[in-house]
């Protein structure tokens, strides 16, 4: 990393134009500026990781079935065991809503 790129780090992190900073880090030695720019570049905060981690739980199904059961997802905790729970969710809530009961 060259000490133009951490300044160009510096300004992101403090939302200002780099002309702005520039008389800040003016003190600072190149290495210094350097470590921070690598330590800004490496944050979670200011550069978020571009995947998404994916995660395996238990979960019960929602149809009212009592099942669990055991998936892997990233975005979506998911709600119901398959389509067809997902299904008879679905028509229970629609026969309910028209007051079939």
């Amino acid at each position: 990393m060259t000490p133009e790129l951490a300044l160009q780090w510096l300004a992101y992190a403090a939302r200002c134009p780099v002309d702005d900073v520039r008389p800040l880090v003016s003190p600072m030695s190149p290495s210094a500026l350097v470590s921070l720019g690598k330590l800004l570049e490496k944050s979670p905060l200011l550069n978020p990781p571009k995947h998404r981690p994916v995660k395996k739980l238990t979960f019960v199904c929602k149809c009212g079935c009592g099942q669990t059961f055991t998936r892997e997802y990233t975005t979506k905790r998911p709600q119901y065991a398959n389509e067809a729970h997902r299904q008879r969710y679905w028509r229970r809530r629609r026969r309910f809503m028209q007051g079939g009961y």
